[in-house]
């Protein structure tokens, strides 16, 4: 081992030298898993005429994101565990504000696809009536491409700024064994605070709402089909189209939509379930940072990471 890495080691604690076997451990299964399972969810959505609608093509927006994290920014934190030292030439190394850089638009990105997959299923649960005409392909295409360029937008300044002392914002953090923000101080500190309220704070409360009104709605309308015949929200009068259409007498037109309605249903279920599981996971990874970040004099305990 060389003079630099003994160096380097000399300059973390302890405490974060024993965590980062457990940091070791979590990245290699988070870059297969992360990897593989991504990558498939990617290869499926291309080659599946079926799968490609508004919300799978968001999903797999998400996928994008996360298949990116796995294979390229995790490899590099967990050297970086191994090492002890950032594996780029040195702590100086711009490279390492790089590795902040794209490994902070990868996190803050998937919380921004999860809230575009949100308003997704809200509008189909809640206005069902404009779903079609807000969620067309051109409209698809853009929100994409948007919920792609919002991050980097915001955290551009964090990359090319620098103190009043001339010192990068973001870098190799040795005390972390992290590429993390390094100098936070006077106007960068708050900047930080609104990134983090920005791209977790306000996500969490709006996700939350989102889905009790959705899931209120999907009770509501069970228990007035069960009671009355009126249609669900989402559901189309194919009965009535049926008998003008195809010549189909009255009870075999409604069978017809009751099966029609019984899948519609089903579908919606099974997506907001998906849309769901995905925020709540979400939520209970960074909710715990997050309240620990904004509690009064946390930076001054110890130092913070940035998500």
């Amino acid at each position: 081992m060389d003079n630099l890495s003994h160096q380097a080691i000399a300059n973390v604690s302890e405490n974060v030298q024993n965590f980062r076997y457990l940091g070791i451990a979590i990245g290699i299964t988070a870059i297969v898993l992360g990897s593989i399972g991504n990558f498939l969810t990617i290869v499926v959505f291309t080659r599946t005429s079926k799968l490609q609608v508004s919300f799978n093509a968001f999903v797999v927006s998400l996928s994008v994101v996360d298949f990116l994290t796995a294979s390229c920014m995790l490899p590099f934190n967990v050297a970086g565990y191994v090492q002890m030292q950032w594996p780029i030439g040195g702590a100086e190394n711009f490279t390492s504000s790089i590795q902040a850089f794209v490994y902070f638009c990868c996190g803050y990105t998937s919380i921004t696809c999860l809230m575009v997959i949100t308003f997704n299923r809200f509008i189909s649960i809640r206005h069902p009536t404009r779903y079609k005409s807000l969620f067309t392909k051109p409209r698809m295409v853009v929100a994409v491409i948007l919920s792609w360029l919002i991050v980097p937008a915001f955290l551009l300044p964090v990359l090319v700024g620098t103190t009043d002392e001339g010192e990068r914002i973001i870098g190799w953090n040795s005390g972390q064994l992290l590429c993390t923000f390094i100098h936070v101080g006077g106007a960068w500190k708050s900047y930080m605070m609104v990134l983090r309220v920005l791209f977790q704070f306000i996500p969490i409360p709006l996700m939350i709402s989102a889905y009790i009104a959705m899931f209120l709605t999907i009770r509501h309308s069970h228990k007035d089909r069960d009671t009355t015949s009126q249609q669900l929200p989402w559901e189309v009068d194919k009965e009535t189209l049926m008998v003008q259409s195809t010549g189909m007498n009255r009870a075999e037109a409604q069978i017809t939509r009751e099966i029609y309605v019984n899948e519609k249903r089903t579908t919606e279920r099974r997506l907001l379930l998906v849309s769901a599981t995905l925020c709540i996971v979400f939520i209970l990874l960074f909710l715990p940072s997050l309240v620990i970040n904004l509690l009064p004099g946390s930076r001054e305990r110890k130092p913070q990471r940035f998500w």
